[in-house]
């Protein structure tokens, strides 16, 4: 395996320990938006590649896998007029509903945005985002109903 598979792999090993770890805590409520008012909005695009694994049958072990992405999202940061509060969000663009809700940040200062089996981490002064999805290899199924990756994009501020 060269350096770059070691490398990605062990940045999944940490992303999916960061995603148990969110798991475990308590649940998290959906920020109630109703009065909010928005501070910033910005459009993010994935990059055209991103890197994940898949099981392969006929090899019966799971490999590594480069796709063609090209998801857009809409991270809002909003103020909740009731009590003043910010509220960070990541919809998928052309939805209703946010994926992700953002709280915590880390050591860069990025915000850290938890969803369903995956995570968002936005970065406002680089206008760079990381997505990573975990299903698929961590609950034991080997089949292809769900493959691990992780993309890279770039945002915009509208």
């Amino acid at each position: 395996m060269d350096k770059r598979m070691k490398k990605f792999f062990s940045v999944m090993i940490l992303l999916a320990m960061a995603q148990l770890v969110l798991a475990a805590s308590p649940t998290q409520q959906i920020p109630d938006q109703s009065g909010a008012k928005n501070l910033r909005k910005y459009l993010c695009v994935t990059d055209a590649t991103a890197a994940g694994i898949e099981y392969k049958g006929s090899q019966e072990s799971w490999l590594p896998t480069v796709f063609i992405a090209g998801d857009r999202y809409i991270v809002s940061v909003d103020i909740r007029t009731k009590d003043n509060k910010m509220v960070t969000t990541v919809t998928p663009y052309g939805d209703a509903v946010p994926y992700w809700f953002c709280g915590a940040t880390v050591a860069s200062g990025a915000l850290l945005c938890s969803g369903q089996s995956s995570l968002f981490v936005f970065n406002e002064k680089t206008l760079r985002f990381i997505e990573t999805f975990f299903d698929g290899y961590v609950d034991g199924a080997n089949d292809n109903l769900n493959k691990p990756y992780i993309v890279v994009g770039n945002c915009t501020k509208l």
